[in-house]
């Protein structure tokens, strides 16, 4: 009898303490859209030779964003990576009419690169032969073979360079908007 409870005890103890040790890994994979950032793109010629639209810096509050979409669960040291999902532009003050040039029609070839401080720009979305309709709003394909951006997006400021050719020029400045989409892994 002494035998059977003592083999019992042994195997409740086995299980208690085999099971202490566990820790519960989560993983959560987020997509957080930074806040538009708001640029002109100012009146262009044709051109075939690339040129700069705009630089523009973009503040980005990555903790308190990972913060609120998982309730607090996961903070800025729990990122695994950071990659680039979606950029869009969209033109606030695009005039889509029939024979105007004030839209994404003007423009043939788009690239957004992200500036970083001591090394080349990195190239993150692009679009070569744009569409010739007028349109106001445009989603950028982001590069293939993505780059992981974490180390960027947790500096507090992105800086973007946005620019492209013009097959036909425009007749005025045109206010923009851009947003990033990131998708963020974490896990703890």
């Amino acid at each position: 009898m002494k035998t059977k409870f003592f083999l019992l005890f042994l195997a409740t103890a086995s299980l208690y303490f085999s099971s202490c040790g566990t820790k519960e890994s989560i993983q959560r994979d987020l997509s957080i859209q930074l806040s538009p950032v708001a640029f002109t793109i100012a009146v262009s010629d044709t051109t075939q030779k690339e040129k700069k639209f705009a630089e523009l810096s973009s503040p980005v509050n990555l903790a308190d964003s990972i913060s609120k979409n998982t309730s607090g669960q996961f903070a800025l040291a729990n990122i695994n990576s950071a990659i680039l999902s979606s950029f869009k532009i969209d033109l606030v003050n695009a005039d889509t009419t029939k024979n105007n040039t004030n839209n994404f029609s003007a423009y043939d070839f788009i690239r957004i690169q992200l500036k970083v401080p001591g090394t080349n720009p990195i190239s993150l979305a692009m679009i070569n032969n744009n569409s010739t309709a007028a349109a106001s709003s445009l989603n950028i394909p982001v590069v293939t073979g993505a780059t992981d951006f974490q180390q960027y997006l947790k500096s507090g400021t992105l800086t973007y360079i946005i620019s492209g050719t013009v097959r036909n020029a425009t007749t005025k400045i045109i206010t923009a908007k851009a947003t990033a989409t990131y998708k963020i892994s974490s896990s703890r």
